[in-house]
């Protein structure tokens, strides 16, 4: 040990020089990404609704009316869905955690609340 770094040990054909401090690259470094309950709720209700179009809308008209192959619809919309998936967790997804980021978690329920609540029923 020297100046407070691990060595490396020689072997037969080379000599090993003691180990350096480096730099953390901090810029490339980023923080945890918190993912909001409200963001994976609009997340999950877009991509149902997506393949509920998709299945029930277009697939049909694309097979029946215009005559396309099932191949063809399924190679189409794997590559549209793939984009917009894409986009949606570099772009969307981000900006949905950033706008529910103030919005407080529930960590305690007042009793009164509740009777409030039984009490309209």
């Amino acid at each position: 040990m020297k100046d407070g770094f691990l060595g490396i040990a020689p072997h037969k054909t080379s000599s090993k020089g003691f180990v350096f401090a480096g730099d953390v690259p901090s810029q490339l470094l980023t923080g945890v990404s918190v993912q909001s309950f409200w963001s994976i709720l609009i997340m999950t209700a877009f991509f149902a609704g997506w393949a509920l179009l998709i299945k029930f809308v277009a697939h049909d008209i694309l097979v029946t009316q215009l005559g396309w192959s099932e191949e063809g619809v399924v190679a189409v919309y794997l590559v549209i869905t793939g984009i917009v998936a894409t986009i949606w967790i570099l772009y969307v997804n981000p900006e949905l955690n950033k706008l529910f980021a103030d919005v407080p978690d529930i960590t305690d329920v007042d009793p009164s609340q509740i009777d409030n609540i039984t009490s309209m029923v």
